[in-house]
């Protein structure tokens, strides 16, 4: 499975981060081989977010920083910064293996300073309380609320024009 509107998002995301030359100053300084991860839920969107990323001018600085991989072959891996690509939505509410809690749980335990949720929030508020991305979702939006140390955004309209 892949998910074009996400790749967008990632690529989008990927680009503010590039043109922050003091933020990629800093993680080029890490310790870190490549303190950006990208976990996508898919080999398709994998494949989809490096084909999108070969696509961009940027330097070679930037891209010693990043990092794609399955969530399948990230077990045991940590970066500074960690984007999870979710890849699904659909009208049949069919979650796939994204809802298996143990990919979840990798999927979202990997970011040692900051976490990068991409998919459709609409879609997962349709699953049941109990489902591993919708608590996920879910305690995102009350933290919001809390103290405002998460956030939900639509890259629809973050990443316009």
């Amino acid at each position: 499975h892949s998910n074009t509107a996400e790749v967008a998002a990632i690529i989008s995301l990927l680009n503010v981060i590039a043109s922050d030359r003091d933020m990629v100053s800093t993680l080029s300084r890490s310790r870190e081989e490549k303190p950006i991860g990208i976990i996508c839920m898919y080999g398709a969107q994998r494949e989809a977010v490096e084909t999108a990323m070969a696509e961009r001018p940027w330097e070679a600085r930037f891209r010693r920083l990043l990092k794609v991989e399955t969530v399948d072959s990230y077990q045991g891996k940590e970066n500074t910064i960690v984007i999870v690509s979710l890849s699904r939505t659909n009208t049949t509410r069919q979650s796939g293996h994204v809802s298996i809690p143990n990919r979840a749980n990798v999927a979202f335990s990997r970011a040692k300073e900051r976490l990068i949720i991409v998919g459709s929030a609409k879609f997962w508020n349709g699953f049941a309380e109990d489902d591993p991305i919708r608590k996920t979702l879910g305690w995102i939006v009350a933290r919001e609320r809390a103290d405002g140390a998460a956030k939900v955004f639509d890259a629809t309209t973050v990443f316009a024009g």
